[in-house]
């Protein structure tokens, strides 16, 4: 074997490494199995594959409840089964289901399927709803409910009245910050159809980043009934999983650093110190092979282990989800990779660097502790500083957002900031621009390991 190779693969198979890959695969499941215990523990039922939407008719003595009952992709579930004082009743092929009650029967009736159960009462109009759903709402001073189904930018809205008098139905899909900062006057609303049964479906276009949405209900007499309410593209329990994964990851994000210089040190810092790296240049290998060698091997750990973390987090929490039907889109991990694998690789080209102009390991591994620290913690505390000393303490996060910009491992917290966004859970922020992440991002990781090649070709070993 080439003393090339032979010197890559000793730098990449070390125990130690292998041991970090380990760790990091561990973190994936184990994060997972939080995120499950902390979102679905609580409320089960917000991850169920089973919906219903229905109306409660008065009819003389007695009421005629009429339900639909779909999964959270909108097909309907046949032979759901409704249980009502010990009697159980079963959804028809279309997923519907009709009742007949004695007058002023308010007792929550029970729908099962799969091992599943929600409940609704049987009010004029009434909706049990997952998570998974894009919007569920009521039209304020009448007596519409209605829920949207997104499948990849085609949606359903699904509308029970408990008095169809082929009302006309409208919707709007706004971008906005909040449910006030517009006048409802003023928004375009477009024309979906009419409400003509108690039970109704309009297919829409679904956009891909609105917040909010508005329904109107106009009836013959051109009065309008409407609402506003949140809108989540891919359901309300999509952003609440990544939110939630976001604050475990970052529970364990010093540990990625603080291994990356761990490994800068044994694979060059201590090799210089002891004298090995004299007798590993006595082979046939150059100071530029055994540079770039040793920092692929650096380099190659922190993609690995980055792609384990994500991915690991995905497959297991799909797994762990799946009787739901709910599953995280996959931008979730590709962005979580290409961030916290770009934030370790910044940050191991920076300390990798310093054996080159320092001799000695120990003060270079000390520098390289200072380092972690300083921008684990330092950078922030002196946006804080800046902040309070200007007396801009509201302009705090504009602040650490640009911060970001000088530390290498600023590309985690850009990433953690573009899936916050792109799930509404956080709104967007000038000072953020992706061009300049991508630009810092390659600049700490190019600029070091190429400053550090030119010094170790010319230093006196």
């Amino acid at each position: 074997m080439r003393p090339v190779f032979y010197d890559f693969k000793r730098s990449f198979l070390r125990l130690s490494v292998i041991l970090f890959i380990v760790i990091s695969a561990t973190i994936g499941i184990a994060v997972s199995y939080v995120i499950y215990a902390k979102v679905f523990s609580p409320h089960p039922y917000y991850f169920y594959n089973l919906n219903v939407i229905g109306v409660s008719i008065q009819k003389g003595n007695g009421v005629k409840v009429i339900g639909y009952i779909f999964n959270n992709h909108g097909i309907p579930i046949s032979n759901a089964q409704i249980n009502v004082n010990g009697t159980s009743y079963t959804t028809n092929a279309s997923g519907f289901f009709e009742l007949n009650l004695p007058n002023f029967y308010f007792k929550p009736i029970t729908v099962s399927y799969n091992n599943q159960k929600i409940e609704f009462l049987p009010l004029p109009v009434f909706v049990n709803g997952s998570r998974y759903l894009s919007s569920v709402g009521y039209v304020q001073k009448s007596n519409y409910v209605f829920v949207i189904v997104n499948n990849n930018g085609k949606g359903t809205l699904i509308l029970a009245a408990d008095n169809p008098n082929n009302q006309k139905v409208y919707v709007s899909f706004l971008d906005l910050e909040n449910s006030s900062s517009f006048n409802i006057t003023n928004i375009s609303f477009k024309y979906v159809g009419n409400v003509t049964n108690y039970i109704n479906f309009y297919h829409l276009q679904t956009p891909h980043s609105i917040k909010y949405l508005v329904v109107q209900v106009r009836s013959p007499s051109s009065f309008a009934f409407q609402t506003v309410e949140e809108y989540s593209p891919d359901g309300y329990i999509i952003p609440t999983l990544v939110s939630t994964m976001m604050v475990e990851i970052s529970s364990f994000s010093f540990i990625f650093p603080a291994v990356m210089l761990y490994l800068a040190y044994i694979l060059f810092a201590k090799p210089r110190d002891s004298g090995a790296l004299k007798f590993i240049l006595a082979r046939p290998i150059t100071r530029k092979e055994f540079y770039i060698n040793r920092y692929l091997g650096g380099v190659l750990t922190a993609i690995l282990s980055s792609f384990l973390l994500s991915f690991l987090i995905y497959a297991t929490l799909s797994i762990l989800l799946s009787s739901s039907g709910v599953l995280l889109p996959i931008d979730v991990p590709i962005i979580l990779f290409v961030s916290t694998s770009g934030a370790f690789i910044g940050f191991f080209s920076l300390v990798y660097m310093l054996p080159s102009f320092i001799r000695s390991g120990g003060i270079a591994l000390g520098i390289s502790i200072f380092l972690f620290l300083f921008f684990q913690i330092g950078l922030s505390t002196i946006a804080e500083i800046i902040a309070y000393i200007t007396g801009h303490m509201s302009e705090l996060s504009n602040i650490l957002n640009e911060i970001y910009y000088l530390n290498p491992l600023g590309a985690e917290a850009f990433g953690t900031y573009y899936l916050e966004v792109q799930y509404g859970i956080t709104s967007t922020v000038s000072s953020i621009h992706l061009p300049l992440v991508i630009l810092s991002s390659i600049a700490w990781i190019v600029v070091p390991f190429i400053i550090g090649l030119i010094k170790f070709n010319k230093t006196n070993i």
